[in-house]
Order: C-alpha cells, then structure tokens, then sequence
C-alpha cells in the first residue's frame, strides 16, 4: 500500500495484514457466509437473464425484500424511474 497522487504511487508501505484478516474473519464468519450466500443467489438471477446485465439495488427500508436485481439493457440502466428520481439522478 502506499500514498498516491493522480495514480501515482509515491511510496511504497508494506503491512502484513495476515493475522488481523484471519481474525476478522474469525469474528465476521457468519456475516461473510451470509454474503457469499446472497451472492450465489444473484450471480444465479443474473446468469438467467439475457445478456447477463442486471443493477442489483438494496432497500434498506424494506429489509426482508430488500434486494431487487433489474435487468439492463444498451437503452437504459435497468433501475425504475421512481428509484432513480428518490436518488436524484
């Protein structure tokens, strides 16, 4: 790792992060099974739709049915109008 400017990287710093990823791991299990579990499920949604292009948008409001994955296409991102007017894009 290191400090960059513009991509540039001015000096390099070397860290080894061995012994603190394995006990974030260790203390993150559950959490990292959950997301590879959620994971599957949308690379499997994805691979089913033609193209395999989708936006995967998360709704926290909704919890449970949160997760929506939307189909794209080369006219537009896939997202719902009313998603994207909520954002203000």
């Amino acid at each position: 790792m290191g400090p960059h400017l513009s991509g540039k990287i001015k000096r390099i710093q070397k860290y080894d992060l061995a012994a603190p990823l394995a006990e974030w791991e260790r203390a993150n299990e559950s959490s990292v099974k959950k997301m590879v579990v959620m994971l599957e499920k949308i690379r499997k949604v994805v691979n089913g739709i033609k193209g395999k292009r989708a936006a995967v948008i998360f709704d926290w409001e909704k919890r449970g049915d949160g997760a929506k994955i939307y189909a794209r296409n080369d006219a537009d991102v896939g997202i719902p109008r009313d998603l994207v007017e909520r954002w203000g894009y």
